[in-house]
């Protein structure tokens, strides 16, 4: 269901973001973010020759982790591939520093710790959260994974202490 028709109004800005989950040939596992952001107006930027033009990329970023099956990060790489300042893309090594982190509880907490002030490039640490998720949505399995769910979210409420109903998938008990 669409959101209520919203007033008249007028788009300014628009990012696009995307997460993509593989398995590999190797086994290990890549879970990519890709950010895009665009104004509809020219935008005033010296470093890009005084602006950038209405529709082209003000942002534009890539972010990969290969993980492992226990989701210990074995890889990192990330890429500016525009930015509004030259500086930006020197950033992107210090992703690196991922390489020996693990998924799993605590990792919002851990990314904050790890880029925060100017150790960080913001757009590329915003997709840190999400791709967590994909992460997850990439690598669930049903008959392994559906007792961690229990009481997580709304959809996996459990029944009576000991079984979660979501959708058609019920754990064993």
């Amino acid at each position: 269901m669409p959101l209520s028709k919203p007033e008249s109004r007028k788009l300014l800005h628009n990012r696009k973001i995307n997460f993509q989950g593989f398995l590999r040939d190797d086994g290990l596992w890549d879970i990519e973010g890709h950010l895009v952001d665009t104004k509809s107006n020219n935008f005033s930027n010296d470093y890009r020759g005084g602006y950038i033009a209405a529709g082209e990329h003000i942002h534009e970023m890539w972010l990969r982790l290969t993980l492992d099956d226990k989701k210990n990060i074995v890889d990192a790489d990330a890429s500016i591939d525009y930015a509004p300042f030259a500086i930006c893309p020197e950033i992107t090594q210090a992703y690196k520093r991922l390489i020996g982190e693990k998924i799993g509880p605590g990792w919002s907490k851990r990314i904050r710790e790890m880029f925060s002030g100017t150790n960080k490039c913001t757009h590329l640490s915003e997709l840190l959260g999400p791709m967590a998720s994909t992460a997850y949505q990439t690598m669930f399995s049903p008959q392994h994974d559906m007792k961690q769910l229990i009481n997580t979210c709304h959809g996996h409420q459990a029944e009576d202490g000991t079984k979660v109903i979501s959708n058609e998938l019920k754990s064993e008990e």
